[in-house]
Order: C-alpha cells, then structure tokens, then sequence
C-alpha cells in the first residue's frame, strides 16, 4: 500500500471512533501543549513588559528570570546553599511505585532533603516517616499532615530554611520556588502556595493542599509549639478534615501571614491544576469548585500562568518525565540567555497585606469571559 494511503487509513482509524487512536491524539496534543509552554512561554523575554506591580508579597517589578535551566547552573547551585528546603511528600503504599518513586527521579532529587510520609516501609523511596499501624485514608490526611510536620520539626528545624508540602501527583521547580523564597527571611512567619478562601471570610485565605505550600522555619516553629498544641485554635489528630484548610486555620491562629505568591504581573506561581488544565481553558468544566474557591481572581487562560512557575497539580508520571527533560536537559537552538539576577531581600516592614480580588465570587461562567 502506497504511504500516502496508509496515512489516509490511519487518519480514518482515529476519526471513525477508535478509542485508543483517540487517547493518543489527546496525548501528542497534551505533551505538544506543555512543550510549547515550556520552551516559547516559559523562558520568553519579559523585558518588553510595561506593567508594574506594588511590592506586597511578591517579587519587587524588576525583572525576574527562570533559572531551572542548566545554563544557570551557578546561581542554581547558590540558592540551592542559601535558601535549604526540606521536601516532605504525602504518599500511601498503593502510590509508591506508580507515583512517589517518580518525584524521587525527577523534581525530587533537587530539595536540599527529600522524604516521603506514608505507612509503610519501601526502601525504594529512600527517607520515609512511616506512620504505623495507620489507617492511610483520605479521612486520616489531616492526622497525617500534623504528625509530618511535627517530626519534620523535631528532627530538621535547625537544618533547613523552609518546608515544602506536596502531593505524589506536585510536579515542583525548586530552582523557582527558591527564587521566590531568596527574597523572605525564614524567620519571617510566612508561607506561600496556591490562595484559596476561607469560605464566609473574604480576607482569609489558605493554601492549595495539590499545589504544595511551602512554610518558613518561623511558620513552622509557630505551628508547633503554639497552635497543635491548643486544640481550641488548631483541629486535633482524628479530626476528618481538608488537610490544607486545617492547616490554614491552625497557621492563621498563630499570625503566620499567607503570602502572595503571584509574580509581577498577578501571574500564577503555584497552580493547582496541571498546564494542559490551564493552557487550555475548555480543557476544564466550567460548573468546577475553582472560580468560588480562588483567593485572587480566578482566570484560565495562557497568559495568567507565570513564565516562572513553581509547581503543577495532577501530574502524572509521563508529565514529570517529560517536564524534567525539557527544563533540564533540552536546549532550544540559539535560544537567548537571560542574565542571572537576585531579587533584593525584604525587610518585614516591606511587606504589606492584600485583600481578595474576588470578594464578588466570581461564578464559573465568568471565568471563561476573561482574556
């Protein structure tokens, strides 16, 4: 059979209904999305940009570059010393081969400290906390996040800087995170992620659980000594509960501020989606939890994903593979360089509080009007 007639076959495979051809249609497009993102989105110029930004819980609006590529291996290398982050996951046992085992090859090995919190042992993930006799249910998450953050606290406070929280399915770039963190001090009580509202409460926020949320060693000394100790401000163990609202409540209780994550242009760092998700705004149902649930106001379109993003949610292992390839080891010919340049760090005084800006609850339908 000629070739042009076996494409032609092939074509009419795909559109007469395959189910297979049709999976990996949407596969190519998925992995065609998240390359062009990656390497015409990501590490695009942003000097030509004229918008400008107050300094409150962000990067200043100097310009602020990527530098999760290896042609910056030194400034990488000299965060990775100032700026220590301890990177705790959150697995079970039926995750540890098709989910933990893959941030431990990609984004994992990058965290100064690397453990992963689950109930049974697996030397295959390296540092584990193993919660025994543990029944290691959605139910149980928020039980699980106290008891992580506490052993974290006991036996690695005085060695790190700040303390990440992630999901099995987090896809992280810690060379952006500590970009981000460069300019706080860890003594600051402080912590960063994906903004949600306290529901009733619109100048009360917390952070997303999938994106990851990040705390200061001050945020974390506070979380312990003072609010999962008093059961009157902070849920108890055994208490069925969003981990990461708890954890809000409990950190607000004890003035730890939640930052404001965003870049200089009110773009997403911390995303609690996965970028096909978000690139793509039909990609998403438009009656999800989303547009109520967003601190900031809520939009899915190319342009509000930061070209400096820091983490993505719901990523399977083929995306981290392949994510890890393109910002680490791919190099675009006769792609432009970017200076290597360090934010100057934040005096407390610096820093100022930010209200919603979607105090108004912006409905689902509205979401999709923005460009």
């Amino acid at each position: 059979m000629p070739l042009a007639q076996s494409f032609v076959s092939v074509q009419k495979h795909f559109i007469s209904g395959s189910f297979t051809g049709r999976r990996i249609i949407y596969a190519l497009a998925a992995l065609a999305i998240i390359f062009i993102y990656f390497k015409y989105v990501y590490v695009n110029d942003v000097a030509n940009s004229t918008e400008t930004t107050p300094k409150v819980f962000k990067q200043s609006e100097r310009r602020v570059e990527s530098i999760s590529n290896r042609n910056h291996e030194s400034l990488a290398a000299q965060l990775r010393r100032e700026v220590r982050v301890l990177c705790w996951i959150m697995t079970t046992p039926a995750n540890h081969k098709t989910k933990a085992i893959h941030v431990r090859r990609t984004w994992g090995k990058r965290c100064n400290r690397l453990i992963f919190v689950t109930s049974e042992e697996d030397i295959d993930l390296g540092e584990t906390f193993v919660l025994h006799n543990f029944t290691d249910t959605y139910n149980a998450l928020w039980t699980k996040t106290r008891r992580a953050f506490k052993y974290v606290y006991e036996k690695y406070a005085n060695e790190m800087d700040w303390f990440l929280k992630a999901d099995d399915d987090t896809f992280v770039f810690v060379e952006n995170l500590r970009h981000l963190l460069y300019t706080y001090s860890p003594e600051m009580p402080i912590y960063f992620g994906h903004d949600f509202k306290f529901i009733f409460s619109d100048n009360k926020h917390y952070m997303s659980g999938g994106a990851g949320y990040v705390l200061s060693r001050e945020a974390l000394h506070r979380l312990n000594r003072a609010a999962l100790a008093n059961s009157d401000i902070c849920p108890p163990e055994d208490t069925s509960l969003p981990e990461d609202w708890g954890m809000g409540k409990c950190l607000h209780a004890v003035d730890v501020l939640a930052g404001d994550s965003r870049d200089a242009h009110n773009e997403l760092r911390f995303a609690p989606f996965n970028p096909y998700g978000l690139l793509i705004a039909d990609y998403v149902e438009e009656d999800i939890w989303y547009p109520t649930m967003t601190f900031y106001h809520p939009r899915l379109c190319q342009n509000c994903l930061s070209k400096h993003a820091i983490s993505f949610h719901y990523m399977k292992a083929d995306y981290m593979y392949l994510s890890d390839f393109f910002l680490y080891q791919f190099e675009l010919y006769n792609s432009r360089d970017e200076p290597e340049v360090l934010q100057q760090k934040l005096r407390w005084e610096e820093i100022k509080f930010l209200k919603s800006f979607n105090v108004w609850n912006i409905t689902s339908n509205q979401i999709y009007k923005d460009s």
